[in-house]
């Protein structure tokens, strides 16, 4: 059978918005605009993608629906070369069903948003402070810390800013731990970041 039409531009424009310029896959999140910026399509890693295929015999394919909703952006996934590939892999359609993409989607539309619904929120910076506690590294998640810190605040810099107190053979069950680790942390924060602001 024959696809349905292409995505037109205004759909491409919404998907793109909805999307932040990012690939919508669970826990990417990679930036796609710069393709763009470019305009080195060579290079290209950013991929409309269709949740119900525009062809009926394609991924998630539908007899009557892939034509049309074949330039719907609520149809429509901003993704990734890599995440493209997964989520039509012919052997993998029971995991990546039409519900469970269309809930991906749902979830990052969602985050953008509530990124965006303060525009007057102060700009902040993720400062992350890591030690061994035992035989466990403590570091938190980059995306975790931004989760927690939306909508209150804005992400001033993408990157964070990391502290990690290592290679001190004492180990945080010996006496004076704590105040060994004090007494460093208080000298790397004077080195690092008191002079940032």
């Amino acid at each position: 059978m024959s696809r349905g039409r292409d995505a037109t531009q205004p759909t491409r424009l919404v998907v793109w918005g909805r999307a932040a310029g990012r690939c919508q896959y669970t826990n990417c999140g990679e930036e796609l605009s710069g393709d763009l910026i470019t305009g080195d399509l060579l290079k290209n890693h950013a991929y409309l993608a269709h949740i119900i295929a525009s062809n009926p015999d394609g991924p998630r394919g539908h007899p009557d629906l892939s034509h049309e909703k074949s330039d719907d952006p609520d149809n429509l996934m901003l993704l990734c070369g890599r995440h493209h590939r997964e989520i039509d892999d012919r052997n993998k359609l029971d995991i990546y069903t039409v519900d469970a993409l269309l809930e991906m989607k749902r979830r990052h539309e969602e985050r953008v948003a509530r990124a965006l619904m303060n525009p007057d929120a102060p700009l902040a910076h993720i400062l992350r402070i890591s030690a061994a506690v035992g035989d466990n590294e403590t570091t938190i998640p980059r995306q975790a810390c931004a989760r927690a810190m939306i909508p209150q605040f804005v992400i001033a810099d993408r990157h964070p800013i990391d502290i990690s107190i290592r290679g001190f053979e004492h180990k945080d069950s010996d006496p004076g731990y704590y105040q060994t680790e004090l007494t460093n942390l208080r000298r790397v924060y004077d080195r690092e970041i008191r002079g940032r602001f």
